[in-house]
């Protein structure tokens, strides 16, 4: 959509970070990668994250990308589509590089969060021969515009997997042996993330209750 034939009022503007940090679930022990990402609507913000190494199968870049982002409200005032591309290369000698799958996120689902914290979501790599999942934070601060807007149903995690296994699964009961093992591996995974951020959940809140212990004494 060109933003020059969109009415003013119906324009809203933010500054968007989206702090990109980890890949995981890389099959491979060794390697450079890298993402190059771009807004697709709403502005021409583009550009490259520096190279990261893969260890123990993550690779890690906990790198932020600053970009304003003009995002347009229907006539319905539900924000429209504003998508920020994230494509994952595989650095080879040279200036050649390898297309790992890319990753699409909607920054309207994120405009009508008003926290300093970033929203963090998981995505599973599309276009991928590989069954890694990015992981992102998002925070999105109002600049300029009507704050009536409102933002697109909210997608829960578990929703979320529901469709994952929904798309996954067969529709005539029939698989391929390699198609059933990656959609068990891709499972397998989301469970065992979803898994370590409740462990990390419980142990900061003992953590936290240690300390309240310790003033309190």
């Amino acid at each position: 959509m060109d933003l020059l034939f969109v009415a003013k009022h119906r324009k809203v503007q933010f500054d968007v970070v989206c702090t990109i940090y980890e890949l995981a679930g890389v099959p491979y022990v060794s390697g450079s990668y890298y993402i190059k990402w771009r807004l697709k609507q709403g502005g021409t913000a583009r550009g490259f994250t520096t190279r990261a190494s893969v260890k123990d199968h993550v690779v890690k870049w906990d790198v932020p990308l600053n970009l304003d982002a003009t995002l347009v409200a229907g006539k319905d005032g539900v924000l429209q589509p504003c998508e920020l591309q994230l494509k994952i290369r595989q650095a080879r000698p040279g200036e050649a590089s390898d297309d790992m799958g890319h990753v699409t996120i909607n920054l309207a689902d994120f405009a009508s969060i008003s926290s300093s914290r970033a929203e963090t979501h998981r995505y599973l790599l599309q276009e991928s021969h590989i069954n890694a999942v990015l992981r992102v934070g998002v925070i999105m601060n109002l600049v300029k515009g009507d704050a009536s807007f409102r933002a697109p149903p909210a997608v829960r995690q578990d929703q979320l997997l529901d469709s994952i296994r929904d798309v996954t699964g067969p529709d005539d009961g029939v698989q391929d042996e390699a198609e059933a093992q990656r959609n068990k591996e891709i499972m397998q995974f989301f469970d065992k993330t979803a898994l370590l951020d409740k462990y990390r959940i419980t142990e900061a809140d003992a953590h936290l209750h240690v300390v309240d212990q310790i003033f309190e004494d």
